[in-house]
């Protein structure tokens, strides 16, 4: 009867995805088949037996009988049946079918919309991993990766049930770590069900402390504790001080927080003071929250550390709340957090309750806010009510930030709307920008509105930022276009700041800006460019010389000094130089003074040359001295290196 119940939870969300995902009977996610289609049974083709042959993995799938009759009339029948019928044909056919007809429902599977198909797709692989897991296995070695994590989840679930040791074995042989750890999981978490004291004992050689991967200690002695939670507590407490402990704690008091939250509670501040019982019970908070929030107030009210409270509500998250509560509920935690928090955490929480508001009631979320004090709070409060007003109506979002006194108010909420407003309509959001004749919105919303815009159209980028009537707005906006086409097209960037840029300033910052950040993403191709600078910035080439070094020394310091190195003599040079000089003078006294020696610029080679034997001498004084003394520099200019050396002598 086991079997007949899991069958009826499959048909049951089949159907229901059948009804999701499809009009009248005909699912929405592929055509209807047609009458080529129906003669041919495979939507995507089949593993044929050279392919199987030629993967070491694969190679047993070739030894099989040609696919069943049975399952080339159930193939012929998709898309004729209802998905009830279907699964119920796909049952039937499971129970004897061989391994070619598994390879062709399987590879039947993909050709089609996994979320329409999940209940045949897994009632393939329990049924295959019960009677043939080392060719399911097989199958997924030698298919496509992405496709597999699906499979290898459903095999290994199944195969624990049956097998855990070859399930385990299987697992151990698989080489990409990340897959590794993915099927381990399921076949733990099966482990877990009957022996929780060895699935624990495997995670520990699997897992260890991974930070990223001790989440899975909470799953398993969460469900360890719902048969002997004694047991699985002392357990969690008896692992190696770490994440994962502190993990496997808050699972392994999951299940005593939603029967008597109090009493786990007392047990948990009853623990030595130490960093897992510290870390526990910040993790144990936010599962209260989740469960009970009068019992997490409480909670919270119950501390009487100052420290210790504010870290515990910086666990405190109010911006799902709006799917789970009712309106008047999250007002009533926004009150109660207002009455515990301060400062700094308190303009941070309160941003995220106005937005659980505002999702709700963008009105009542603007009255409650507007009655609140001036001061960070309000303003980050208001911000994510522009946020949310952007999401769903731009210009009731920009009507709000215009109707706002005070102008910082305006800011940060046009702030908040700039991000939504570029990742949707840009078109309409910059009319609806130009048509606001207000600077203020031109100014903050004007240029991130075309930052990705111009990547992708340039023209109408363009088109939008000459229309704009702020000339710090419209300069602004165009400084971000130059940025994005100066690395995709930089000649032609520069051949338009030569001839449509007149004035010098303008230049001078659209150049330093673009620069500026292509030396961040590719300082190498950046400074391939600056040769290539147009004639009229040669006056100010020096300053972008020294940004690019610098942004160059940062990613690759040996590069970097080698590309320095080929610099003619000359202002662009010496700053280039002082640049590499101040990256390097700490850790590389000694190559930093031969480098300061080669500026050509007598004030700029004093000054590098006066802060590298400064740095040097504190470390290592001899030999700063000794380097000074060999080093080809005029007398007058090596005398007060030599009194920066004795001083720092004298220093105790």
């Amino acid at each position: 009867m086991k079997w007949l119940l899991l069958v009826i939870a499959i048909v049951l969300g089949a159907f229901a995805g059948y009804f999701l995902g499809s009009e009248g009977g005909t699912s929405s996610g592929r055509p209807s088949p047609s009458a080529d289609a129906k003669s041919k049974p495979s939507m995507v083709g089949k593993i044929t037996e050279t392919a199987q042959a030629e993967s070491s993995e694969g190679a047993a799938l070739s030894q099989v009988e040609p696919a069943s009759i049975e399952l080339e009339n159930y193939l012929r029948s998709v898309g004729e049946e209802s998905s009830f019928e279907m699964i119920g044909s796909l049952h039937t056919l499971l129970k004897n079918a061989s391994s070619t007809d598994f390879i062709r429902l399987m590879d039947d599977m993909k050709g089609q919309q996994y979320g329409q198909n999940w209940a045949a797709l897994n009632l393939i692989a329990m049924r295959w991993a019960q009677v043939d897991p080392e060719g399911m296995f097989a199958y997924a070695n030698a298919d496509d990766e992405r496709y597999n994590w699906g499979i290898r989840n459903s095999l290994f679930e199944a195969w624990a049930t049956s097998d855990p040791e070859a399930a385990l074995a299987a697992a151990a042989t698989i080489e990409s770590p990340n897959a590794r750890r993915h099927v381990m999981r399921s076949v733990l978490s099966v482990i877990a069900k009957t022996d929780p004291e060895r699935a624990v004992s495997e995670l520990q050689a699997e897992v260890g402390n991974n930070a990223n991967q001790t989440w899975i200690y909470n799953s398993i002695f969460s469900q360890w504790a719902n048969s002997d939670p004694e047991r699985a507590r002392q357990a969690a407490l008896d692992l190696p001080d770490g994440q994962a402990k502190v993990s496997a704690l808050s699972g392994a008091l999951n299940e005593w927080l939603a029967r008597d939250a109090t009493a786990a509670i007392e047990w948990l501040d009853s623990l030595p003071s130490d960093s897992t019982s510290y870390f526990a019970r910040r993790e144990v908070f936010r599962n209260i929250v989740r469960q009970n929030f009068e019992a997490a107030r409480e909670y919270v009210d119950s501390r009487e550390d100052p420290v210790e409270r504010r870290k515990i509500l910086e666990n405190f998250y109010m911006g799902n709340m709006s799917y789970n509560k009712s309106l008047d509920e999250v007002v009533e935690v926004f009150e109660w957090m207002s009455s515990v928090t301060t400062g700094q955490l308190y303009d941070r929480k309160v941003q995220d309750a106005v937005r659980a508001i505002a999702e709700m009631d963008p009105e009542k979320a603007k009255a409650f806010v507007l009655q609140m004090p001036i001061g960070n709070g309000r303003r980050n409060a208001l911000g994510s009510i522009g946020s949310v007003l952007a999401e769903r109506d731009p210009q009731a979002a920009l009507d709000f930030a215009q109707s706002l006194e005070f102008e910082d108010e305006r800011r940060q909420v046009l702030s908040n709307m700039s991000w939504r407003l570029a990742r949707g309509d840009v078109e309409s959001a910059g009319q609806m920008i130009l048509e606001s004749n207000d600077p203020l919105i031109e100014k903050q919303l004007g240029s991130n509105l075309v930052d990705e815009w111009s990547i992708y159209n340039r023209e109408a980028a363009f088109a939008f930022a000459n229309l704009l009537t702020d000339p710090d707005a419209k300069s602004n906006a165009i400084q971000r276009i130059v940025k994005n086409w100066m690395q995709s097209e930089p000649a032609e960037a520069m051949d338009y700041l030569e001839t449509q840029v007149t004035d010098e300033n303008k230049q001078r910052n659209y150049l330093r800006n673009a620069f500026n950040d292509w030396s961040r993403q590719d300082p190498a191709e950046a400074a391939v460019w600056l040769a290539e600078l147009p004639e009229s910035a040669q006056k100010f080439e020096s300053d972008l010389y020294r940004t690019v070094a610098q942004s160059y020394l940062n990613h690759d310091p040996y590069a970097a000094s080698e590309w320095i190195g080929t610099l003619n003599d000359g202002d662009a040079r010496d700053r280039s130089v002082q640049a590499l000089v101040d990256n390097i003078h700490r850790n590389d006294p000694e190559s930093a003074f031969i480098w300061a020696g080669t500026i050509d610029d007598a004030k700029q080679r004093k000054n590098s040359l006066e802060r590298t034997v400064r740095e040097w001498s504190m470390k290592d004084p001899d030999t700063a001295y000794e380097a000074l003394m060999d080093a080809k520099i005029e007398a007058a200019d090596k005398e007060p290196l030599f009194k920066i050396i004795e001083n720092n002598r004298k220093q105790p």
